[in-house]
């Protein structure tokens, strides 16, 4: 029983965040806006934006709900270069996920909204929608590193360790939030910048003890350059295409999904041959001649 209520409270520290936002943002933008323009822009950013956020968050919670067992049984039979694997594994493929998936949303934030919601938004709506997305897609990344560092360290049987450094970065945040969102020139922008910040506290503290406590050293080559250069040729052809097309972006699921599609298959070819995605991280099927 108390080893689960850590985790219980920490799952309910971002919802409970959220709420606070609910009330907060409003609350500042007022000062300086009319009620009606506040409430628009938080329902774009709440609406709008986070609601595309959770998508590849939701895949993030999956990946941390799987290291818990894995490590867990590892650490039980003291096989620490276990641990370890596992460890340096999940993070890794945190960030072989969440890194592109950042990128992309980033680049085609507005296309995106505007094919989703043009029949509900004026094009002002989404363009403001877009920039905010622009920003608070980064947060992805950050986010996957949380969870699967979160669920590394339940393993490791530290559950209070990612309660604290959650619950430190909404503070952090909140604290943001005051700060920038009643300054006319910031206004929902702060927002989230506020929770970028918040989840790069809490995955950086979260990693920090990871090595600590799953006792290997962080590869940071491993962890981000492989990544990293396997996003940058997907990110230069994203925009590319996305300056190639022009406005057809905007108007056709047709042209999106090929992007989408070229993007994906780029970045895995890329990923594989710098070494992001390794051999035996494919399906077995695709293991062959390793």
């Amino acid at each position: 029983m108390f080893t689960t209520v850590p985790i219980t409270i920490g799952a309910c520290i971002v919802p409970l965040a959220g709420t606070v936002d609910s009330f907060m943002l409003v609350k500042l933008m007022k000062v300086y806006l009319p009620e009606q323009t506040a409430l628009s822009n938080y329902g774009i950013y709440a609406g709008l934006v986070i609601s595309l956020i959770n998508v590849p968050t939701a895949l993030a919670m999956a990946m941390s709900s799987n290291l818990v067992p894995s490590v867990s049984a590892k650490r039980e039979a003291r096989d620490w270069a276990g641990v370890k694997r596992d460890s340096a594994a999940g993070l890794r493929l945190a960030v072989v996920i969440g890194l592109p998936s950042s990128i992309g949303m980033s680049l085609l934030s507005e296309q995106i909204l505007t094919l989703l919601f043009h029949s509900r938004y004026t094009a002002e709506q989404l363009r403001l929608g877009g920039q905010l997305l622009a920003i608070s897609a980064l947060t992805i990344v950050v986010f996957t590193l949380v969870q699967a560092s979160s669920g590394i360290l339940q393993g490791l049987y530290k559950q209070r360790i990612p309660m604290y450094t959650l619950a430190l970065g909404v503070l952090v945040k909140i604290a943001i939030n005051y700060t920038a969102v009643q300054q006319p020139d910031i206004n929902i922008f702060g927002a989230p910048y506020a929770s970028l910040t918040c989840y790069i506290i809490s995955a950086g503290l979260n990693m920090y003890y990871v090595a600590k406590y799953a006792r290997f050293k962080l590869d940071w080559q491993e962890l981000l350059l492989r990544p990293g250069l396997a996003t940058l040729i997907m990110g230069v052809l994203v925009f590319a295409l996305s300056s190639l097309l022009g406005l057809r972006l905007y108007r056709s699921w047709l042209y999106m999904g090929a992007v989408i599609l070229l993007a994906i298959a780029v970045y895995g070819i890329a990923a594989i041959k710098f070494g992001a995605i390794k051999r035996s991280d494919l399906p077995a099927r695709f293991q062959k001649g390793q």
